[in-house]
């Protein structure tokens, strides 16, 4: 999942009701600066030192006025005069990736780093191109590797915090989120007047959920340097974190105002308007991003969103149609939300055939097959379902709400015995999940063990989950994450 669309996700989760599946404990995602790439790292002394990410020149997106096709040429004719050339390696797989050969890009990658073993960029890239896939224990493993080479790099520790939340394992994302603020924090007190150091900071404390600690960072980061789009960007996020939406609009407004010619403010206040009710100001802001990048798939996209909110279905089907169009090989949260858009007008049949695409471009992505499962237990194909929550599991075994949601389906089946099994599974990963006592409690309710059902019931309601029903009176309340 690309970073912008784990942002936009998570603004909006309220846009879908199945994108969110599998994503839901990932936390807040980075700002924009992290977006274009990873940060200059902190070295031993607390200095910036070694980019370990896409740079402006670097990144798989970058624009070009000479074909890929030409530009992988101009690559292997330099290997074919080095053979061991790790930059041309490394050349040649950034235009694969822009091409959407994968598979090629992440070859090349290995050979840059066969032969240039140290150098954290060939790691970083090879893991984003892993991400793209869906092979996210791959990309954990690649900043794992960046790390043994600097252990004192903490953009590496936030990127692999961020990856193990995609993969629904909190418990280590949140030591890697430490890990990262504390070599943050010891960089600050040897430099405390670079503003980038607290940007970053706040970027980590956002991604651990500590919105207020993010927000004074933030805001000393603008102290340090008031017309930082960044900073105004990020304390926004942390904003809506602590769902002061307004405030976050505030804050994506001053962005616009320092720079009407950088679109994605221009996003993230139309995910903002869109929270708010304000679609009408959330489709004029993508139209403004549009103006500034007419290619951009990720300002259709959120369009795209929007519409969905509004209830403006085909409106919705089309800008996601679009962003396919302009991203093909990074379309796979827009054929999610394609799908998402398709199974409310009940098309069935639709909605699954895109989440195959999603799929077939991020074929280990555990959120791909929880979203055709949902739809798939939409349809009453409680089998199917049960197949691809199972795969979702395989591929993220610590994410609590792919055991609740196949627990559902075994419950639909009429299995009480494999659903309770589920449930608790789901309870043991998150136990501050009022739904999942919730659901169990329904499942012990329905195998006529009423006291386990009234002391599950009675958890739910400490936790704050409050059903629109009476427990026994049908299906609990929709939560945003299912």
């Amino acid at each position: 999942m690309s970073i912008m669309s784990r942002l936009l996700s998570a603004v909006t989760a309220s846009c879908t009701t199945v994108f969110v599946l599998l994503v839901s404990n990932a936390g807040l995602p980075p700002t924009v600066a992290q977006a274009n790439g990873l940060e200059a790292t902190v070295g031993q002394q607390g200095n910036p030192s070694t980019e370990v990410g896409p740079t402006d020149d670097q990144s798989p997106r970058s624009d070009s006025l000479r074909p890929i096709d030409e530009a992988i040429a101009d690559s292997t004719r330099a290997l074919e005069r080095n053979p061991e050339d790790s930059d041309a390696f490394g050349s040649r797989a950034r235009w694969y990736f822009e091409r959407g050969d994968l598979e090629k890009a992440i070859c090349d990658y290995t050979n840059a780093i066969r032969f240039d073993p140290t150098n954290p960029t060939w790691y970083a890239m090879r893991s984003f191109a892993h991400q793209r896939m869906g092979h996210l224990e791959k990309a954990i493993a690649d900043y794992s590797e960046i790390i043994r080479l600097d252990p004192q790099c903490p953009d590496a520790y936030d990127r692999r915090g961020l990856l193990h939340d995609e993969r629904g394992d909190r418990k280590r994302a949140i030591t890697d989120y430490v890990s990262a603020i504390q070599l943050l924090t010891t960089a600050i007190r040897r430099d405390p007047e670079a503003s980038s150091l607290y940007n970053r900071r706040g970027s980590v404390y956002t991604s651990k959920g500590d919105f207020d600690k993010a927000i004074a960072d933030y805001t000393e980061a603008l102290r340090l340097d008031p017309r930082c789009i960044d900073a105004y960007c990020g304390r926004g996020i942390a904003h809506e974190g602590r769902s002061d939406v307004d405030t976050a609009i505030e804050d994506y407004t001053r962005a616009v105002d320092v720079d009407p010619d950088c679109l994605y403010p221009y996003l993230y206040r139309a995910a903002a308007y869109a929270i708010n009710g304000q679609f009408d100001r959330g489709i004029a802001d993508c139209g403004e991003a549009i103006r500034v990048d007419p290619k951009c798939a990720q300002a259709f996209y959120v369009r795209g969103m929007v519409h969905e909110k509004r209830g403006d279905l085909e409106e919705a089907i089309a800008d996601y149609t679009k962003a396919i169009r302009l991203d093909p090989n990074g379309a796979t949260d827009a054929y999610l939300s394609r799908a998402a858009v398709h199974e409310k007008k009940g098309d069935f049949v639709r909605a699954i055939a895109d989440c195959g695409e999603a799929i077939r471009l991020a074929p280990q992505a555990p959120r791909t097959y929880g979203v055709r499962a949902f739809v798939h237990m939409r349809r009453g194909d409680l089998d199917k379902a049960i197949a691809d929550y199972t795969e979702a599991i395989r591929l993220a075994p610590q994410e609590g709400f792919a055991y609740q949601r196949r627990g559902v389906a075994f419950q639909k089946k009429g299995n009480l015995d494999k659903a309770i099994t589920d449930y608790t599974e789901a309870i043991r990963l998150a136990p501050q999940e009022g739904l999942f006592y919730y659901d169990r409690g329904r499942a012990f309710q329905e195998k006529g063990k009423d006291a386990e059902a009234e002391e599950d019931f009675t958890q739910a309601r400490k936790l704050g989950y409050e059903p629109e029903r009476e427990p026994g009176e049908g299906a609990p309340a929709k939560t945003g994450k299912e």
